[in-house]
Formats: C-alpha cells, structure tokens, sequence
C-alpha cells in the first residue's frame, strides 16, 4: 500500500483503477485525498483473492455505477465528467483462461455512451504490442471489429512473469468506446513488488471536471479599522431616498476596507517527501528490477525480493515513525488533537453529481447553478389568492398603515451606537455573508465612527418606516444533510 500511496502522489493521479487486490473485509487501503471504492472477493477456501478498486480525488464530482452482471469478467465502475460529456471509468480483472465471454464486453460497453476500461485483461495480440497471439486476444480483436470498440496497450511490456521460461508480453490493456480524445499510455518503472507494471493513462484535452479549491482569506483586523477611521462621515438621512443612499454608501466604504485589509493565498500542497535514504533505496530496487527484466537470472531475482522486502519495512518504519511524531505533537496543542480526531473521526464527503428531472445527472458547477436555480424559481412561486378582493383590501391597508407617520406625541425613535455594537456581537461569527460579502465577522471590528453613521442609519430607518432597497437582496446556498451524504441530490 505504501508503494501505491507514493506512485498516485508523485505521479498526480486523478483516477487509479486497481485489479488484483487480494484484500478482505478488515483491510483498510485508503490513500490522502482520495475516496476509495472496492470489490473484494473470496475464494472457496475463505482467502482474499482477485478483487478491484478505485481511487479518485475527492474533489472531483462523481458517483459509483451499479454492478453489472457479469458472467466471468470483473469490473468496478465509476462515471465523470470530461469535455463536457459523462464517461464511465471501469477497473477490470479478466481471470486467465482460454475462455472468453462476448457478452460480458458487450454488456460493459453497452453501460453508457462513452465507456472506459482499464485493467488486466490476460489477452494478448500484435495489435495492441502483444509478442504473441491467445485465443482470448483473438476473439477480442474480432469483437472490436463487430462491436466497433478500440483496444490499445503500450509500446512496452507490462507483465513479467516469475517464471523465467515465459516471455514478458503486454496483457494490461485499455479497451473503450465513444471516447474521441487522444488516450497516451506510459508504463512507469517498478513500483510495486508485483509481476505487474503500473501503466498511466493520460487523455489529452480532457481533464475531468473539478471542483476549485477555495482560497484561504486573512484579514488585518486593524488595518480595516484604520481604513474605515479615514473614510468621510455620512449625514444623517432625513427621508426614503437618502436612506437608500447611504446605505449603498456604507456598504462600499465596509467593503473597500475589507479588500483593503485582506490578503489572499491559495491553500499549500504538502507533499510527503521521504528520507534520503529511502528514495535511495528505491532507486537500487528499480535498478536491479531493470537488470532481472532483461536478464531473468535467478540469481538477481532473490536479490531483488531481499531488497524489495527491505524497502517494505523501510516504508512501514517510516510511516509508523511519522504517526508517533503525529500524535506526539497533536497531545501538546489542543487545536491540533481537535483537528486529528475530526480527521479520524469523519471523512468528507464526495462531490456527487446532481440529477436532473429527466434522468441525467450534472457535474459541472455551472450546470448545477443553473439546475438549482430552476428548481427555486418553481419552488418559490406565489399561491393563488382564493379571494383576490380580500387580499387586495389587506394589502391596501398594511400600504396605508406603512406610509402614516409617526404621532408627535410618542418618544422619538433612537438606536445608540452601543446598541448597534451589542446586536453585531450577538451575530453568529462564522455565519455565511449575504450578496453583499460582508462575514458578521466585520460588524464585531466596524470602527466608533462607523457604529455611529451605522446607528443613524438604523435610527432613519425605524423613524421613516423605509428599508433600504439595496438590502433586500439574498443570496440562497444549498447544502448536503449529512444523513443524505451516501445518496444523490434530486432538483
């Protein structure tokens, strides 16, 4: 697992499809950043054998495709967005034998208009760089044909067996349909203690759809008090239109203080960089991985396992060293053990895709506005009024009584400053701002001379009975119930 960890974070892997598992129900295999979906199997002696996975980075919109039924293929699938069109991602384990199920490659080309799959197939033709002909990669050349599928392989071999009178050959094979970007495929040097080479995949000008990482804000909280200190004093509004004015007024001078006091960074990769002497052990087992490919001398293949064993431990060392140090520092700083637990405790959940009413689903963040949007505006429609001339009169009658004045006889209406500063710290702290991007944050920091303009405003407003238009506005943000996590939203 270690090694994989490492192939997907320093190759920038979007999406790895993993066949030949071999792991049961207690093993947890989860990479940093990825969501992780698996297919374990057992044999009929109660042994973890064959079994599949994906990894895919957490922020790119997806969901998991149901299981096909499938006779003697295996196949885990997912489906994403790329160039704008839905692609279902399929890993694949093909068992070896003679055999060779039409129906099954039938059935997993068949489960969307662009369809994916990667994975051991045990096939082998001169077609895809094979050095010899199966009568599996026979028949699986002719159903191309038929079927109008492509399969292709790299120029290099990607499976070398232990027994050094078979011939290494190339039977790891990406095999797709209605997909027309350029596939280029790159075995990597030995990474894994495996027959198996890892081969990259990479689809030219067709990246999948990802969600953008938000940049991380900081705010000087004394520089937007200094700012706010120098801007002009704002009169008191004396009827409807200046109440309207000096709102837009205070609204800008807040927020030129706030981008005046913001400073902007996008949020540190960290990389997990191993030791020296690690990354020089690894480079001595690819070496000699090198050497035993060509030469397939026993000899260096017993040196190879010692050195590759070597390197595991190394690795698992260095992993159960650096959580020690982890956990060693989180218990001195509370912060830092809240942090830990919540990471421990709760996963993030997958950006899943949006389904529309008419049964496709929608992943770019766009198209899920504007999918939200339609669905508030038939939401958030008027009821029809059972007695229009009722309604009307009630209607007439709040206009009437909104537009009397004040008797002269009661106290005049007054909102000191500290009132406005009291109802600001009231505020949640970490409460979404509104269109106007002004966090409840900001009200706690406003300056004395700003809580008093703010204070006449509020004053003007409760004594001329005018709220400021440009305060009605509302920004709506929809969110995912944590109960819902594991299930699509509808709109």
């Amino acid at each position: 697992m270690a090694y994989l960890r490492q192939v997907v974070k320093t190759q920038n892997i979007d999406i790895a499809l993993i066949n030949e598992t071999h792991c049961g129900p207690r093993d947890t295999c989860k990479i940093s950043g990825y969501i992780a979906y698996r297919q374990d199997h057992t044999s009929p002696q109660n042994r973890a054998y064959r079994g599949l996975a994906v990894y895919i980075r957490r922020r790119i919109p997806h969901r998991r495709l149901d299981d096909l039924p499938l006779r003697e293929i295996y196949a885990l699938g997912i489906e994403v967005e790329v160039a704008g069109k839905p692609l279902a991602i399929y890993s694949i384990y093909y068992p070896p034998s003679d055999s060779y199920c039409s129906a099954d490659v039938k059935t997993i080309l068949d489960a969307g208009e662009a369809v994916l799959t990667a994975g051991d197939w045990n096939a082998k033709d001169p077609h895809w760089n094979a050095t010899k002909t199966s009568p599996r990669g026979t028949q699986l050349l002719h159903d191309a044909d038929a079927l109008a599928f492509e399969v292709i392989g790299p120029d290099v071999p990607t499976h070398y067996p232990d027994q050094t009178a078979w011939v290494p050959d190339t039977i790891d094979l990406v095999v797709y349909r209605g997909f027309h970007g350029r596939i280029a495929l790159d075995v990597l040097v030995d990474e894994f203690l495996s027959d198996h080479q890892p081969v990259v995949a990479e689809l030219s000008d067709s990246t999948p759809n990802t969600t953008p990482t938000q940049p991380r804000r900081t705010i000087d909280w004394s520089v937007f008090q200094t700012t706010l200190d120098a801007a002009p004093s704002l009169p008191t509004p004396s009827n409807a239109q200046e109440i309207d004015d000096t709102a837009v007024k205070l609204t800008s001078l807040i927020q030129n203080a706030l981008t005046a006091a913001t400073t902007t960074e996008n949020p540190k990769i960290i990389e997990d960089r191993l030791p020296g002497r690690l990354m020089k052990l690894i480079a001595e087992k690819r070496t000699l991985r090198r050497q035993w490919q060509a030469s397939r001398c026993p000899r260096q293949k017993a040196d190879l396992n010692r050195l590759a064993l070597k390197v595991r431990r190394a690795l698992e060392d260095h992993a159960k060293t650096s959580w020690e140090t982890t956990v060693d520092v989180a218990t001195t700083d509370w912060v830092r053990l809240h942090r830990l637990c919540r990471s421990l405790n709760g996963q993030r959940d997958p950006v899943r895709p949006l389904k529309h009413h008419d049964g496709s689903y929608i992943y770019s963040a766009s198209s899920r506005a504007e999918l939200f949007a339609d669905h508030l505006e038939t939401q958030f429609q008027p009821n029809p009024a059972k007695d229009p001339v009722r309604a009307r009169r009630i209607e007439t009658a709040a206009e009437d009584l909104m537009r009397q004045r004040i008797p002269a006889e009661e106290d005049p209406i007054y909102i000191s400053p500290s009132a406005v500063f009291r109802a600001a710290r009231s505020l949640k702290a970490r409460k979404a701002p509104g269109p106007d991007g002004i966090p409840n944050l900001a009200l706690r920091h406003l300056s004395k001379r700003m809580l008093a303009s703010l204070a006449r405003l509020y004053t003007a407003i409760a004594r001329h009975t005018h709220f400021p238009e440009s305060w009605k506005s509302l920004a709506r943000r929809a969110t995912r119930k944590s109960e819902d996590s594991g299930t699509t939203t509808e709109a």
